[in-house]
Protein backbone atom coordinates (compact mmCIF):
# COMPACT_ATOMS: atom_id res chain seq x y z
CA UNK A 1 0.00 0.00 0.00
CA UNK A 2 2.76 2.39 0.97
CA UNK A 3 4.77 1.40 -2.10
CA UNK A 4 1.88 2.21 -4.44
CA UNK A 5 1.32 5.50 -2.69
CA UNK A 6 4.97 6.34 -3.04
CA UNK A 7 4.90 5.47 -6.77
CA UNK A 8 1.89 7.75 -7.22
CA UNK A 9 3.77 10.42 -5.34
CA UNK A 10 6.77 10.12 -7.72
CA UNK A 11 4.54 10.06 -10.80
CA UNK A 12 2.80 13.20 -9.61
CA UNK A 13 6.16 15.00 -9.48
CA UNK A 14 6.64 14.24 -13.19
CA UNK A 15 3.13 15.07 -14.47
CA UNK A 16 2.09 17.92 -12.16
CA UNK A 17 5.03 20.25 -12.09
CA UNK A 18 2.88 23.15 -11.03
CA UNK A 19 1.72 21.38 -7.79
CA UNK A 20 3.88 20.39 -4.79
CA UNK A 21 4.71 16.62 -5.11
CA UNK A 22 3.73 15.56 -1.54
CA UNK A 23 0.49 17.48 -1.59
CA UNK A 24 -0.40 15.84 -4.91
CA UNK A 25 0.37 12.40 -3.42
CA UNK A 26 -1.70 13.21 -0.36
CA UNK A 27 -4.68 14.14 -2.54
CA UNK A 28 -4.28 11.02 -4.70
CA UNK A 29 -3.94 8.69 -1.70
CA UNK A 30 -7.15 9.87 -0.12
CA UNK A 31 -8.01 7.94 3.07
CA UNK A 32 -5.69 5.03 2.40
CA UNK A 33 -2.46 6.68 3.57
CA UNK A 34 -2.04 9.78 5.66
CA UNK A 35 1.22 11.72 5.35
CA UNK A 36 1.86 13.68 8.59
CA UNK A 37 3.89 16.50 7.02
CA UNK A 38 5.00 19.19 9.40
CA UNK A 39 3.19 22.46 8.69
CA UNK A 40 -0.12 20.90 7.62
CA UNK A 41 -3.19 21.99 9.52
CA UNK A 42 -4.42 18.46 10.24
CA UNK A 43 -1.26 17.38 12.04
CA UNK A 44 -1.84 16.14 15.60
CA UNK A 45 0.69 17.79 17.88
CA UNK A 46 0.60 14.82 20.33
CA UNK A 47 1.51 12.37 17.56
CA UNK A 48 4.11 14.63 15.97
CA UNK A 49 4.96 15.11 12.30
CA UNK A 50 7.55 14.28 9.66
CA UNK A 51 9.49 16.91 7.75
CA UNK A 52 8.73 17.03 4.07
CA UNK A 53 12.29 16.19 3.06
CA UNK A 54 12.39 13.09 5.38
CA UNK A 55 9.03 11.62 4.41
CA UNK A 56 10.31 9.74 1.37
CA UNK A 57 12.98 7.93 3.38
CA UNK A 58 10.46 7.07 6.12
CA UNK A 59 8.03 5.56 3.60
CA UNK A 60 10.79 3.49 2.02
CA UNK A 61 12.00 2.22 5.43
CA UNK A 62 8.44 1.37 6.50
CA UNK A 63 8.30 -1.23 3.75
CA UNK A 64 11.11 -3.12 5.58
CA UNK A 65 9.89 -2.43 9.08
CA UNK A 66 6.33 -3.71 8.65
CA UNK A 67 7.16 -7.41 7.88
CA UNK A 68 9.75 -7.45 10.65
CA UNK A 69 7.20 -6.27 13.21
CA UNK A 70 4.63 -8.80 11.97
CA UNK A 71 7.20 -11.62 12.17
CA UNK A 72 8.04 -10.57 15.72
CA UNK A 73 4.36 -10.65 16.68
CA UNK A 74 4.07 -14.17 15.29
CA UNK A 75 7.12 -15.23 17.29
CA UNK A 76 5.40 -13.90 20.42
CA UNK A 77 2.21 -15.82 19.61
CA UNK A 78 4.26 -18.99 19.11
CA UNK A 79 5.98 -18.48 22.43
CA UNK A 80 9.42 -17.82 21.01
CA UNK A 81 9.62 -14.40 22.65
CA UNK A 82 7.88 -12.74 25.58
CA UNK A 83 6.54 -9.51 24.05
CA UNK A 84 5.20 -8.63 20.61
CA UNK A 85 6.30 -4.98 20.84
CA UNK A 86 9.56 -4.20 19.00
CA UNK A 87 11.62 -1.27 20.34
CA UNK A 88 13.27 1.03 17.80
CA UNK A 89 16.71 -0.11 18.93
CA UNK A 90 15.81 -3.70 18.01
CA UNK A 91 14.30 -2.57 14.71
CA UNK A 92 17.57 -0.82 13.93
CA UNK A 93 19.37 -4.16 14.24
CA UNK A 94 16.73 -6.04 12.24
CA UNK A 95 16.64 -3.53 9.35
CA UNK A 96 20.37 -2.76 9.59
CA UNK A 97 19.63 0.94 10.07
CA UNK A 98 21.78 3.27 12.14
CA UNK A 99 19.50 6.30 11.81
CA UNK A 100 17.06 6.15 14.73
CA UNK A 101 15.50 9.43 13.54
CA UNK A 102 14.28 7.68 10.39
CA UNK A 103 12.73 4.96 12.58
CA UNK A 104 11.01 7.64 14.69
CA UNK A 105 9.59 9.08 11.46
CA UNK A 106 8.35 5.59 10.58
CA UNK A 107 6.67 5.34 14.00
CA UNK A 108 5.01 8.72 13.37
CA UNK A 109 3.67 7.58 9.99
CA UNK A 110 2.38 4.36 11.64
CA UNK A 111 0.60 6.40 14.33
CA UNK A 112 -1.40 8.21 11.63
CA UNK A 113 -2.19 5.09 9.55
CA UNK A 114 -3.98 2.39 11.56
CA UNK A 115 -4.89 0.64 8.30
CA UNK A 116 -1.30 -0.62 8.15
CA UNK A 117 -2.01 -3.15 10.95
CA UNK A 118 0.66 -1.65 13.19
CA UNK A 119 0.47 0.29 16.44
CA UNK A 120 3.08 2.83 17.56
CA UNK A 121 3.64 3.48 21.25
CA UNK A 122 5.01 7.03 21.12
CA UNK A 123 4.44 7.82 24.81
CA UNK A 124 6.72 5.10 26.17
CA UNK A 125 10.26 5.74 27.36
CA UNK A 126 11.44 3.84 24.30
CA UNK A 127 9.23 4.03 21.24
CA UNK A 128 8.09 0.61 19.98
CA UNK A 129 5.97 -0.82 17.20
CA UNK A 130 3.48 -3.68 17.57
CA UNK A 131 1.61 -5.62 14.91
CA UNK A 132 -2.13 -5.98 15.55
CA UNK A 133 -4.60 -8.46 14.11
CA UNK A 134 -1.90 -11.09 13.57
CA UNK A 135 -3.10 -14.69 13.70
CA UNK A 136 -1.09 -17.59 14.98
CA UNK A 137 0.73 -19.49 12.19
CA UNK A 138 -0.57 -22.96 11.38
CA UNK A 139 2.82 -24.46 12.14
CA UNK A 140 2.64 -23.09 15.67
CA UNK A 141 -0.89 -24.46 16.01
CA UNK A 142 0.37 -27.84 14.86
CA UNK A 143 3.24 -27.75 17.34
CA UNK A 144 0.89 -26.76 20.17
CA UNK A 145 -1.52 -29.52 19.19
CA UNK A 146 1.35 -32.01 19.23
CA UNK A 147 2.48 -30.75 22.65
CA UNK A 148 -1.08 -30.94 24.00
CA UNK A 149 -1.46 -34.45 22.60
CA UNK A 150 1.84 -35.47 24.16
CA UNK A 151 0.80 -33.94 27.48
CA UNK A 152 -2.55 -35.75 27.56
CA UNK A 153 -0.93 -38.95 26.35
CA UNK A 154 1.58 -38.75 29.19
CA UNK A 155 -1.18 -37.92 31.68
CA UNK A 156 -3.41 -40.77 30.54
CA UNK A 157 -0.45 -43.13 30.49
CA UNK A 158 0.45 -42.09 34.02
CA UNK A 159 -3.17 -42.60 35.14
CA UNK A 160 -3.36 -46.03 33.48
CA UNK A 161 0.00 -47.08 34.89
CA UNK A 162 -1.04 -45.81 38.32
CA UNK A 163 -4.36 -47.65 38.14
CA UNK A 164 -2.65 -50.87 37.03
CA UNK A 165 -0.05 -50.47 39.77
CA UNK A 166 -2.78 -49.82 42.36
CA UNK A 167 -4.79 -52.82 41.20
CA UNK A 168 -1.69 -55.00 41.17
CA UNK A 169 -0.77 -53.77 44.64
CA UNK A 170 -4.25 -54.45 46.00
CA UNK A 171 -4.31 -57.89 44.39
CA UNK A 172 -0.88 -58.65 45.84
CA UNK A 173 -2.01 -57.44 49.26
CA UNK A 174 -5.18 -59.55 49.05
CA UNK A 175 -3.18 -62.64 48.06
CA UNK A 176 -0.72 -61.89 50.84
CA UNK A 177 -3.48 -61.62 53.43
CA UNK A 178 -5.06 -64.83 52.14
CA UNK A 179 -1.70 -66.58 52.28
CA UNK A 180 -1.11 -65.31 55.83
CA UNK A 181 -4.60 -66.45 56.85
CA UNK A 182 -4.00 -69.87 55.34
CA UNK A 183 -0.61 -70.12 57.07
CA UNK A 184 -2.29 -69.15 60.36
CA UNK A 185 -4.99 -71.79 59.96
CA UNK A 186 -2.40 -74.41 59.00
CA UNK A 187 -0.30 -73.58 62.06
CA UNK A 188 -3.36 -73.72 64.34
CA UNK A 189 -4.31 -77.11 62.89
CA UNK A 190 -0.77 -78.41 63.42
CA UNK A 191 -0.79 -77.22 67.03
CA UNK A 192 -4.21 -78.77 67.69
CA UNK A 193 -3.06 -82.01 66.06
CA UNK A 194 -0.01 -82.19 68.35
CA UNK A 195 -2.12 -81.54 71.45
CA UNK A 196 -4.71 -84.09 70.32
CA UNK A 197 -2.14 -86.79 69.61
CA UNK A 198 -0.47 -86.16 72.96
CA UNK A 199 -3.79 -86.35 74.82
CA UNK A 200 -5.05 -89.45 72.97
CA UNK A 201 -1.76 -91.32 72.90
CA UNK A 202 -1.73 -94.79 74.56
CA UNK A 203 0.20 -93.45 77.56
CA UNK A 204 -1.89 -90.31 77.93
CA UNK A 205 -5.33 -89.46 79.19
CA UNK A 206 -8.20 -87.47 77.82
CA UNK A 207 -7.42 -84.66 80.29
CA UNK A 208 -3.69 -84.57 79.55
CA UNK A 209 -1.94 -81.32 78.72
CA UNK A 210 1.26 -80.35 76.95
CA UNK A 211 3.41 -77.23 77.54
CA UNK A 212 3.25 -74.64 74.78
CA UNK A 213 7.04 -74.52 74.46
CA UNK A 214 7.14 -78.27 73.83
CA UNK A 215 4.65 -77.91 71.00
CA UNK A 216 6.64 -75.02 69.55
CA UNK A 217 9.88 -76.97 69.66
CA UNK A 218 8.20 -79.96 68.04
CA UNK A 219 6.74 -77.96 65.17
CA UNK A 220 9.54 -75.45 64.55
CA UNK A 221 13.16 -76.24 63.83
CA UNK A 222 15.90 -74.20 65.58
CA UNK A 223 16.39 -72.23 62.36
CA UNK A 224 12.65 -71.47 62.16
CA UNK A 225 12.63 -70.41 65.81
CA UNK A 226 15.33 -67.88 64.93
CA UNK A 227 13.30 -66.59 62.01
CA UNK A 228 11.34 -63.45 62.85
CA UNK A 229 8.56 -64.23 60.37
CA UNK A 230 8.03 -67.77 61.67
CA UNK A 231 7.94 -66.58 65.27
CA UNK A 232 5.41 -63.88 64.36
CA UNK A 233 3.26 -66.59 62.75
CA UNK A 234 3.61 -68.71 65.88
CA UNK A 235 2.51 -65.82 68.12
CA UNK A 236 -0.56 -65.18 65.94
CA UNK A 237 -1.47 -68.87 66.12
CA UNK A 238 -1.09 -68.84 69.92
CA UNK A 239 -3.30 -65.76 70.16
CA UNK A 240 -5.90 -67.36 67.89
CA UNK A 241 -6.07 -70.45 70.11
CA UNK A 242 -6.23 -68.24 73.18
CA UNK A 243 -9.10 -66.14 71.80
CA UNK A 244 -11.45 -68.63 70.17
CA UNK A 245 -10.28 -72.21 69.74
CA UNK A 246 -12.83 -74.59 71.28
CA UNK A 247 -10.83 -77.80 70.90
CA UNK A 248 -7.89 -76.65 73.03
CA UNK A 249 -7.82 -74.65 76.28
CA UNK A 250 -4.85 -72.67 77.55
CA UNK A 251 -4.01 -73.06 81.23
CA UNK A 252 -1.22 -72.10 83.62
CA UNK A 253 -0.02 -75.10 85.66
CA UNK A 254 2.95 -76.07 87.77
CA UNK A 255 5.35 -78.37 85.96
CA UNK A 256 8.38 -79.55 87.95
CA UNK A 257 7.83 -76.69 90.42
CA UNK A 258 7.64 -74.00 87.72
CA UNK A 259 4.65 -72.23 86.21
CA UNK A 260 4.10 -73.03 82.53
CA UNK A 261 1.47 -72.17 79.98
CA UNK A 262 0.02 -75.43 78.70
CA UNK A 263 -2.65 -76.56 76.28
CA UNK A 264 -5.26 -79.03 77.40
CA UNK A 265 -7.29 -81.10 74.95
CA UNK A 266 -11.03 -80.66 75.49
CA UNK A 267 -13.04 -83.91 75.71
CA UNK A 268 -15.28 -84.55 72.70
CA UNK A 269 -13.32 -82.24 70.41
CA UNK A 270 -13.04 -83.12 66.75
CA UNK A 271 -9.78 -84.52 65.58
CA UNK A 272 -7.77 -84.10 62.49
CA UNK A 273 -8.00 -87.21 60.38
CA UNK A 274 -5.08 -89.54 60.25
CA UNK A 275 -3.57 -90.68 57.02
CA UNK A 276 -3.52 -87.42 55.07
CA UNK A 277 -2.05 -83.93 55.12
CA UNK A 278 -5.43 -82.21 54.60
CA UNK A 279 -8.09 -81.29 57.09
CA UNK A 280 -11.02 -83.65 57.59
CA UNK A 281 -14.38 -82.48 58.95
CA UNK A 282 -16.01 -85.23 60.96
CA UNK A 283 -19.06 -85.72 63.14
CA UNK A 284 -18.65 -86.98 66.70
CA UNK A 285 -21.25 -87.96 69.25
CA UNK A 286 -24.10 -85.90 70.64
CA UNK A 287 -23.70 -83.82 73.78
CA UNK A 288 -27.34 -84.65 74.65
CA UNK A 289 -30.03 -86.91 73.20
CA UNK A 290 -33.01 -85.62 71.28
CA UNK A 291 -34.66 -88.84 70.15
CA UNK A 292 -36.65 -89.20 73.36
CA UNK A 293 -38.33 -85.84 72.95
CA UNK A 294 -35.98 -83.78 75.09
CA UNK A 295 -35.07 -80.45 73.42
CA UNK A 296 -37.25 -81.39 70.44
CA UNK A 297 -39.81 -78.75 69.41
CA UNK A 298 -43.41 -79.88 69.07
CA UNK A 299 -45.48 -76.89 68.02
CA UNK A 300 -43.01 -75.08 65.75
CA UNK A 301 -42.16 -77.77 63.23
CA UNK A 302 -41.59 -76.70 59.64
CA UNK A 303 -39.67 -78.17 56.73
CA UNK A 304 -36.80 -75.67 57.11
CA UNK A 305 -33.87 -75.62 59.54
CA UNK A 306 -31.32 -73.05 60.66
CA UNK A 307 -28.09 -74.72 61.82
CA UNK A 308 -25.39 -72.89 63.81
CA UNK A 309 -21.65 -73.48 64.36
CA UNK A 310 -20.97 -75.57 61.26
CA UNK A 311 -17.80 -73.66 60.35
CA UNK A 312 -15.48 -70.79 61.27
CA UNK A 313 -14.96 -68.29 58.44
CA UNK A 314 -11.73 -66.97 59.98
CA UNK A 315 -10.05 -70.30 59.20
CA UNK A 316 -11.64 -70.97 55.81
CA UNK A 317 -10.14 -70.07 52.43
CA UNK A 318 -11.39 -70.59 48.91
CA UNK A 319 -14.83 -72.07 48.24
CA UNK A 320 -14.29 -75.86 48.44
CA UNK A 321 -15.00 -75.87 52.17
CA UNK A 322 -18.66 -74.94 51.54
CA UNK A 323 -19.15 -78.12 49.53
CA UNK A 324 -17.50 -80.08 52.36
CA UNK A 325 -19.95 -78.60 54.87
CA UNK A 326 -22.90 -79.42 52.60
CA UNK A 327 -21.65 -82.99 52.11
CA UNK A 328 -21.25 -83.39 55.88
CA UNK A 329 -24.85 -82.35 56.48
CA UNK A 330 -26.21 -84.67 53.80
CA UNK A 331 -24.14 -87.56 55.16
CA UNK A 332 -25.31 -86.88 58.70
CA UNK A 333 -28.99 -86.64 57.71
CA UNK A 334 -28.81 -89.99 55.92
CA UNK A 335 -30.35 -91.31 52.73
CA UNK A 336 -33.85 -91.50 54.20
CA UNK A 337 -34.08 -87.70 54.66
CA UNK A 338 -34.96 -85.77 51.50
CA UNK A 339 -33.00 -82.48 51.59
CA UNK A 340 -34.08 -80.20 48.72
CA UNK A 341 -31.94 -77.11 49.33
CA UNK A 342 -28.85 -76.15 51.36
CA UNK A 343 -27.42 -72.62 51.69
CA UNK A 344 -24.07 -72.01 53.41
CA UNK A 345 -23.90 -68.40 54.66
CA UNK A 346 -20.20 -67.72 54.11
CA UNK A 347 -20.57 -64.18 55.53
CA UNK A 348 -21.90 -65.41 58.86
CA UNK A 349 -19.75 -65.23 61.98
CA UNK A 350 -21.89 -67.97 63.59
CA UNK A 351 -21.25 -70.64 60.95
CA UNK A 352 -24.87 -70.62 59.73
CA UNK A 353 -26.27 -73.16 57.27
CA UNK A 354 -29.90 -73.17 56.09
CA UNK A 355 -31.60 -76.45 55.08
CA UNK A 356 -34.94 -77.07 53.40
CA UNK A 357 -36.38 -80.59 53.52
CA UNK A 358 -39.22 -82.10 51.51
CA UNK A 359 -41.53 -82.41 54.51
CA UNK A 360 -41.82 -81.54 58.16
CA UNK A 361 -41.15 -85.19 59.02
CA UNK A 362 -37.86 -85.13 57.13
CA UNK A 363 -36.91 -81.86 58.85
CA UNK A 364 -37.70 -83.34 62.29
CA UNK A 365 -35.54 -86.40 61.57
CA UNK A 366 -32.69 -84.16 60.46
CA UNK A 367 -33.17 -82.04 63.57
CA UNK A 368 -32.84 -85.06 65.86
CA UNK A 369 -29.71 -86.31 64.09
CA UNK A 370 -27.88 -82.97 64.07
CA UNK A 371 -29.01 -81.10 67.20
CA UNK A 372 -26.37 -81.23 69.96
CA UNK A 373 -23.73 -83.02 67.88
CA UNK A 374 -20.06 -82.16 67.78
CA UNK A 375 -18.82 -81.25 64.30
CA UNK A 376 -15.25 -80.19 63.56
CA UNK A 377 -14.73 -79.25 67.20
CA UNK A 378 -17.90 -77.18 67.53
CA UNK A 379 -21.21 -77.92 69.23
CA UNK A 380 -23.95 -77.63 66.60
CA UNK A 381 -27.40 -76.25 67.40
CA UNK A 382 -30.53 -76.40 65.22
CA UNK A 383 -33.88 -74.62 65.15
CA UNK A 384 -36.86 -74.55 62.82
CA UNK A 385 -37.66 -71.47 60.72
CA UNK A 386 -40.77 -70.60 58.76
CA UNK A 387 -40.97 -71.71 55.13
CA UNK A 388 -42.02 -68.22 53.95
CA UNK A 389 -39.02 -66.67 55.63
CA UNK A 390 -36.75 -69.26 54.05
CA UNK A 391 -38.13 -68.49 50.59
CA UNK A 392 -37.73 -64.75 51.19
CA UNK A 393 -34.08 -65.30 51.98
CA UNK A 394 -33.45 -67.85 49.21
CA UNK A 395 -36.01 -67.45 46.40
CA UNK A 396 -34.35 -70.16 44.30
CA UNK A 397 -35.38 -72.71 46.94
CA UNK A 398 -39.02 -72.40 45.81
CA UNK A 399 -38.22 -74.39 42.64
CA UNK A 400 -36.05 -76.99 44.40
CA UNK A 401 -37.80 -80.37 44.06
CA UNK A 402 -34.96 -82.91 43.62
CA UNK A 403 -33.31 -84.32 46.78
CA UNK A 404 -29.63 -83.42 47.09
CA UNK A 405 -26.86 -86.01 47.24
CA UNK A 406 -23.27 -85.73 48.55
CA UNK A 407 -20.68 -84.84 45.92
CA UNK A 408 -18.90 -88.16 46.52
CA UNK A 409 -19.80 -91.58 48.00
CA UNK A 410 -16.92 -91.68 50.52
CA UNK A 411 -18.94 -90.41 53.50
CA UNK A 412 -15.80 -89.07 55.17
CA UNK A 413 -17.58 -86.98 57.81
CA UNK A 414 -19.42 -89.96 59.34
CA UNK A 415 -16.72 -92.60 58.93
CA UNK A 416 -16.61 -94.71 62.06
CA UNK A 417 -20.05 -93.60 63.28
CA UNK A 418 -23.05 -95.85 63.43
CA UNK A 419 -25.32 -95.14 60.45
CA UNK A 420 -28.60 -93.45 61.39
CA UNK A 421 -31.69 -95.62 61.37
CA UNK A 422 -35.07 -94.39 60.13
CA UNK A 423 -37.15 -93.00 62.98
CA UNK A 424 -40.87 -92.81 63.50
CA UNK A 425 -42.23 -89.35 64.23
Amino acid sequence: MLGLSYLRLARSDETNGSRPPLETALNDAGSVVTFPICGNEDVDLELGCVKRERLEAAVVLLASVQPAVVATARDALCGRREHAAVPLSELAEITDTDDLDRLRDVATVVAYNKELGLRADLAAAEISLTAVGVTKPWLCLLVEAARLLAKWTFTLTAVVVGAVALRTGLAWRRRRLQRQQQELCDMVDRIVDVVRRHALSPGGADEAFVPENHVRDELLTPAERSNRGQMALWQRAVQHIRDGEGRVREECVLVAGESHLVWRWMPGSAAKAAGGPGRRRIWLGQAFQTSSGVNTPVHTRTSCLKIRHMFDTSCETGTAWMQEVQDALLEKCGDDVAVLHIAVDDRSTEGLVYVKCRSEADALTAFKRIQGCWFDGRLVSVKFIRLTRYHERYPDAVRAQTPLQPSNPLRRSVAGLQQPQPEDD
